[in-house]
Order: structure tokens, then C-alpha cells, then sequence
């Protein structure tokens, strides 16, 4: 109603809303409620007076009215229900049946806006089906052009002073403004170098085409305490972030040790299933889906012949049905009916680019591998000891300042529990009659080149 008056009629007197909106019911009040009075006797007036206040209060007529009065002007009514996908399904099915009625009512166009897997779910439930409607697709823009845009728009404003003193408090060449534009230099030349900038291939990656997804991402590593910024710009020459820069702030932003349920980062190592269950299932799962691939245009495979092959093989079919249903819901895998949870609708999966990243790339990082290993179930006491004290230790040299012996610290947990997957590994190998380890040797190798690489910058930065 609010948008639908923008001549604003509603607020003008009683005369106008008679003779434009609400002629139809005055008409037959006249002939029926207010027929034989005087116009100007205070009876006649008292109750017209309560007759539009009703009118008013009903806000189903009054757009109706509102509509007729632009339609008899020659325009049309659309209405937009923006981001639906963001509510929870119970909610977002009332948005749908609301907007049947907001169209049956007013005779008007509706569009509603949702991701395309929300869209295919609501098809199956029914919901969507019940009515007469037309879907249309759109393609997500590329990520890469958004953030070029963005921090284009922020680094143009920067330069103006009446906004830097709005919305940071200080004059356009303060220290303060000059160290957010150089911040924002760095974090442009690294969309500029594309592939070679772990935090582009990263964005990229895990946005899987959901740009609100890619820009919470971003927020999260720009205001995360782990990002230094200060240290960023510091230096003369651009600041080139290296990953583990990358990881920790954006899959802890706000907290020190990692949460599955609070990081925007699943954690592909859990167990599951806990009286049946794996380290190497959800690497399992993926390694499945990657087989004999192209990267660029993975085909699907049926989940009949992957939970066969499962519950075979480890009789692990609850193990493998959750982290299915975790990889749905962090878009590592999609389906071929568009849920993003698992159900028996489910009848094929094929891997997504970020599944393809978090398995053959994010998986090996020592800082992913150390701050998982806090959030994983370990069968062995002796690792689960370790990992705490080790834990304790990072938490204290970090309240310390000592920088540089919290990275050995770090390094130390991640080997510790690299070791214990080997272990496990080779305990899975013997016990299920499998090939030789394949997940903990590639990790091991990762591991070690990059341990030097950590060190190394440790030692000349701290």
C-alpha cells in the first residue's frame, strides 16, 4: 500500500479518497447506510467519517483501489518478493502461497526471486506446482567482475570528502582513510592477478555461483582480527597474501578455535556416524566424483551406485548419507533435482568447482588441517591429548605476542594430526582389504613443502 500511493492519496482529505479511491463503496453507502440524511448534518458526517476509517483499515481493499486507479492511468502493478531462498522452507512456501493471493487479488504480476535449488525444491514439494507460474533463469555474474566494481565504487569515494567524514569520521587525507586505500589497493591487485591470488581462486571457489555468499566470505576476512591489516599496510610495495593469510580469517573470522557450526568452511574430515564411522569418508565420497572427470563440466553419478559402494565396501551407509547431506547444504556437491539436502528424492550428485577446490587443494593446507583438528573426533587418546596441549600452547603464545613460537606450535598440531590419519589410514587399508593409502601420503607431502615455506616467512616477518 505504502509504494502502490505515490500520489499520495491516502494522506490527502476526506473529498479526495472519496471521489479517486473509495467511489465505489461511497456510491452505495449513498444508497443504502447514508441514504435520506442531510450532507451537511453531523450525523451524515459522523458516519461517513467511521465508514472511511474503515475503509482505510482494510489494506487488502485499499491496494485493491490503489491498483484500479493506476490501471484506469494506464499502468501496471508488479510486485517483487526479493530473497526468498534465505528463509527456512516452511517460511518461504507462505511467501509463495502469499503471493498466489497478492496476485489472485490484485491482478497483478508477482515475481518472486530464490536460487535455483530452493526453486526445484519447492517444485517437488508441491507448492510452486499448485499454481499456474512461468520460471525464468538467470546466470550469477562473475565474481571477479562484483569485487572489481566494488572496491572501484569504495576507492572513488574515498577521494570525496564529505563521505570520508560521514562514514569513517575523518578527512579524506588522514592517515586513516590513506591506510583503508591502501588496503584496498592490495585487495584490488589480488582480483587483478586472478588465478595466482589465493584469495580470488578462494572467492571463486566457494561462492559457486551464490555472490552473497562470495561477499559475506570477503566481509568476514576484512574485519577478522586475524586479518593484520596494520602489517598489510605497512610496506611501500603491494602487499601478495599467501593462503594461510587467507584461511584463518575467513573460516574463524570472529572466534579463536574452529566450529564446524560456525564457519562458513565445512570441515571434510569429521566423523559422521560415530559408532561407524570415518576420517576418509567425505574424501572418499569426493574422490568418487572426480573420477575420470573433466573439471570444468563434471557429469553425475547415482547415489544408488555410490551408497552401494559404501555400504559394501565399509558399511558405512550412515556415514556416508550425512556427509552427503552436509556437502549439499555447503554446495560441494549438487543434485539433480536442485535439494540441497539429502533425501530418497535425491537420484544423482555431481561435484561442484568448490568441491573440486576443498578436495584436490584446500584439504592438504597445514592451516585448514590444524584448525579442523580441534572440531574432529579422534579415536586415540594419545593424538586427542596432544592436539589439546598443543591447542592450550597456541592459545597462550598468542595472549603472549610470541608470533613466531604460535606458528611452531600451529605446525606441530597439524603434524600431529597428519600422523594420526596416516595411522588411520593404514588401519582402514588392512582392515578393509583396500589399496595401498592414497589420502594421508599426498597430505604428508603437501604438508612438508609448505612447512618450510611457513617457517621461512615466520622466522623473516617475526
Amino acid at each position: 500500500v505504502e509504494f502502490l500511493d505515490v500520489d499520495q492519496i491516502l494522506s490527502g482529505d476526506r473529498s479526495a479518497l472519496l471521489a479517486v479511491l473509495f467511489e465505489d463503496k461511497y456510491e452505495l453507502a449513498k444508497k443504502q447506510t447514508l441514504y435520506g440524511l442531510d450532507t451537511n448534518s453531523t450525523d451524515y458526517n459522523v458516519r461517513l467519517n467511521a465508514m472511511v476509517e474503515e475503509w482505510l483499515s482494510d489494506t487488502k481493499y485499499v491496494a485493491q483501489r490503489l491498483v484500479a486507479y493506476w490501471k484506469a492511468r494506464h499502468k501496471g502493478c508488479v510486485i517483487v518478493i526479493d530473497n526468498t531462498d534465505q528463509l527456512p522452507h516452511a517460511l518461504q512456501d507462505l511467501c509463495f502461497t502469499t503471493a498466489q493471493q497478492v496476485s489472485d487479488t490484485l491482478g497483478c504480476l508477482v515475481i518472486i526471486s530464490m536460487r535455483e535449488e530452493r526453486f526445484h525444491s519447492s517444485r517437488i514439494h508441491g507448492t510452486l506446482d499448485a499454481y499456474l507460474n512461468s520460471g525464468f533463469h538467470i546466470g550469477s555474474p562473475v565474481t571477479k567482475a562484483v569485487f572489481d566494481k566494488r572496491i572501484e565504487f569504495l576507492l572513488q569515494n574515498l577521494n570525496d570528502e564529505q563521505f570520508c567524514q560521514e562514514e569513517i569520521g575523518c578527512a579524506k587525507n588522514s592517515e586513516k582513510v590513506e591506510a583503508i586505500r591502501k588496503l584496498f589497493l592490495i585487495l584490488k591487485n589480488e582480483f587483478a592477478i586472478g588465478e595466482q591470488s589465493p584469495l580470488t581462486n578462494f572467492l571463486t571457489a566457494c561462492a559457486h555461483g551464490n555472490i552473497r555468499l562470495a561477499l559475506e566470505l570477503f566481509r568476514d576476512f576484512v574485519k577478522s582480527g586475524y586479518t593484520n591489516v596494520g602489517e598489510m599496510v605497512s610496506t611501500d610495495n603491494l602487499w601478495v597474501l599467501r593462503i594461510h593469510q587467507v584461511l584463518k580469517p575467513v573460516m574463524i573470522p570472529y572466534r579463536f578455535f574452529y566450529d564446524e557450526s560456525q564457519s562458513s568452511i565445512p570441515n571434510l574430515f569429521q566423523i559422521r556416524d560415530k559408532p561407524n564411522g570415518s576420517h576418509f569418508t567425505g574424501l572418499r565420497i569426493l574422490a568418487k566424483l572426480t573420477e575420470g572427470i573433466d573439471s570444468n563440466n563434471p557429469f553425475y553419478v547415482s547415489i544408488g551406485e555410490l551408497r552401494d559402494y559404501f555400504a559394501t565396501h565399509f558399511n558405512m551407509v550412515e556415514d556416508f548419507e550425512r556427509n552427503i547431506d552436509i556437502f549439499l547444504k555447503w554446495d560441494l556437491i549438487e543434485s539433480n533435482n536442485r535439494l540441497d539436502f539429502y533425501s530418497d528424492q535425491v537420484d544423482s550428485v555431481k561435484i561442484t568447482a568448490y568441491g573440486i577446490y576443498i578436495f584436490e587443494t584446500l584439504s592438504s593446507y597445514f592451516t585448514y588441517l590444524e584448525l579442523i583438528a580441534t572440531d574432529c573426533g579422534i579415536f586415540d587418546e594419545q593424538t586427542a591429548n596432544d592436539i589439546v596441549v598443543l591447542s592450550n600452547q597456541d592459545l597462550r603464545f598468542y595472549n603472549e605476542r610470541k608470533r613466531l613460537d604460535r606458528v611452531r606450535a600451529r605446525l606441530k598440531k597439524a603434524d600431529c594430526f597428519i600422523r594420526y590419519l596416516e595411522q588411520e589410514e593404514a588401519a582402514e587399508v588392512d582392515f578393509y582389504g583396500l589399496a595401498p593409502p592414497v589420502f594421508s601420503p599426498s597430505i604428508r607431502r603437501s604438508f612438508e613443502e609448505e612447512r618450510e615455506e611457513v617457517l621461512r616467512s615466520a622466522s623473516k616477518v617475526w
